[in-house]
Protein backbone atom coordinates (compact mmCIF):
# COMPACT_ATOMS: atom_id res chain seq x y z
CA UNK A 1 0.00 0.00 0.00
CA UNK A 2 3.01 2.34 0.66
CA UNK A 3 4.55 1.49 -2.80
CA UNK A 4 1.44 2.12 -4.43
CA UNK A 5 0.57 5.92 -2.73
CA UNK A 6 4.31 6.59 -3.62
CA UNK A 7 4.35 5.89 -7.32
CA UNK A 8 0.56 7.85 -7.35
CA UNK A 9 2.08 11.22 -4.97
CA UNK A 10 5.14 11.05 -6.93
CA UNK A 11 3.07 11.90 -10.32
CA UNK A 12 1.55 14.71 -8.77
CA UNK A 13 4.44 16.13 -6.49
CA UNK A 14 6.39 16.17 -9.43
CA UNK A 15 3.91 18.08 -11.30
CA UNK A 16 3.10 20.49 -8.49
CA UNK A 17 7.39 21.40 -7.17
CA UNK A 18 6.88 19.11 -4.53
CA UNK A 19 9.56 17.06 -2.30
CA UNK A 20 8.03 13.75 -0.92
CA UNK A 21 10.20 11.69 1.07
CA UNK A 22 8.84 8.16 2.21
CA UNK A 23 10.82 6.95 5.59
CA UNK A 24 11.57 10.82 7.21
CA UNK A 25 13.09 10.18 9.90
CA UNK A 26 13.12 13.70 12.19
CA UNK A 27 14.31 11.95 15.47
CA UNK A 28 11.26 9.89 17.23
CA UNK A 29 11.14 7.21 14.25
CA UNK A 30 10.32 7.26 10.52
CA UNK A 31 7.03 8.45 9.23
CA UNK A 32 5.46 7.13 6.48
CA UNK A 33 5.82 9.88 4.03
CA UNK A 34 6.85 13.56 4.42
CA UNK A 35 5.89 16.25 2.05
CA UNK A 36 6.92 19.35 1.83
CA UNK A 37 7.40 22.81 -0.22
CA UNK A 38 10.00 24.77 1.67
CA UNK A 39 11.84 24.53 5.19
CA UNK A 40 7.93 25.66 6.79
CA UNK A 41 5.57 23.69 4.75
CA UNK A 42 5.79 20.33 5.94
CA UNK A 43 2.98 17.63 5.46
CA UNK A 44 3.45 14.16 7.41
CA UNK A 45 1.21 11.08 6.08
CA UNK A 46 1.01 7.76 7.84
CA UNK A 47 -0.56 4.87 6.39
CA UNK A 48 -2.20 2.02 8.37
CA UNK A 49 -3.84 -1.20 8.20
CA UNK A 50 -7.61 -1.18 9.75
CA UNK A 51 -6.61 -4.50 11.06
CA UNK A 52 -3.55 -3.41 12.71
CA UNK A 53 -4.04 -3.54 16.40
CA UNK A 54 -2.50 -0.54 16.95
CA UNK A 55 -4.47 1.48 14.83
CA UNK A 56 -5.77 3.95 17.64
CA UNK A 57 -2.34 4.77 19.12
CA UNK A 58 -0.37 5.23 15.94
CA UNK A 59 -2.87 8.18 15.63
CA UNK A 60 -2.77 9.59 19.18
CA UNK A 61 0.72 8.64 19.82
CA UNK A 62 2.93 7.90 17.13
CA UNK A 63 1.74 10.59 14.72
CA UNK A 64 2.02 13.20 17.60
CA UNK A 65 5.83 12.07 18.13
CA UNK A 66 6.40 12.46 14.25
CA UNK A 67 4.92 16.13 14.20
CA UNK A 68 6.33 17.21 16.98
CA UNK A 69 9.55 15.66 16.04
CA UNK A 70 9.17 17.26 12.55
CA UNK A 71 8.15 20.48 13.46
CA UNK A 72 4.93 20.34 11.39
CA UNK A 73 1.16 20.75 12.31
CA UNK A 74 -0.40 19.24 9.49
CA UNK A 75 -0.33 15.65 9.34
CA UNK A 76 -3.04 12.96 7.60
CA UNK A 77 -3.55 9.04 9.15
CA UNK A 78 -4.66 7.50 6.25
CA UNK A 79 -6.77 4.19 7.09
CA UNK A 80 -6.85 1.24 4.64
CA UNK A 81 -9.88 -0.53 5.43
CA UNK A 82 -9.06 -4.07 5.12
CA UNK A 83 -11.53 -5.40 7.89
CA UNK A 84 -11.61 -4.89 11.24
CA UNK A 85 -12.20 -1.35 12.03
CA UNK A 86 -14.84 -1.84 14.47
CA UNK A 87 -17.29 0.92 15.50
CA UNK A 88 -14.81 0.68 18.56
CA UNK A 89 -11.98 1.46 17.05
CA UNK A 90 -13.73 4.21 14.97
CA UNK A 91 -15.06 6.28 18.56
CA UNK A 92 -11.77 6.13 20.19
CA UNK A 93 -10.13 7.65 16.94
CA UNK A 94 -13.15 10.27 16.75
CA UNK A 95 -12.81 10.63 20.80
CA UNK A 96 -9.18 11.43 20.71
CA UNK A 97 -9.45 13.99 17.42
CA UNK A 98 -12.26 15.74 19.56
CA UNK A 99 -10.20 15.59 23.04
CA UNK A 100 -7.55 17.87 21.04
CA UNK A 101 -10.00 19.92 19.00
CA UNK A 102 -11.54 20.65 22.58
CA UNK A 103 -7.92 21.90 23.70
CA UNK A 104 -7.91 24.48 20.83
CA UNK A 105 -5.02 22.66 18.99
CA UNK A 106 -5.18 21.11 15.54
CA UNK A 107 -5.76 17.74 15.42
CA UNK A 108 -3.99 15.31 12.58
CA UNK A 109 -7.10 14.46 10.12
CA UNK A 110 -7.46 10.58 9.41
CA UNK A 111 -9.06 9.41 6.10
CA UNK A 112 -10.15 6.05 5.37
CA UNK A 113 -9.81 4.60 2.23
CA UNK A 114 -11.78 1.37 1.74
CA UNK A 115 -9.75 -1.58 0.61
CA UNK A 116 -11.55 -4.44 0.76
CA UNK A 117 -11.77 -6.49 -2.51
CA UNK A 118 -14.74 -5.79 -4.43
CA UNK A 119 -16.82 -7.77 -6.90
CA UNK A 120 -16.07 -6.56 -10.54
CA UNK A 121 -19.04 -5.18 -12.16
CA UNK A 122 -19.51 -7.18 -14.82
CA UNK A 123 -19.86 -10.21 -12.48
CA UNK A 124 -22.22 -8.59 -10.55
Amino acid sequence: MQRLFYAVALSYCEANDLDISPESDGGAGPVDFKVSSGASAKVLIELKRSSNPKLVDGYTKQLDAYRNSEGTLLAYYVIIDVGGLTSKKMGKLSEARSAVLAEGLKPSEFVIIDGNVQKSASKR
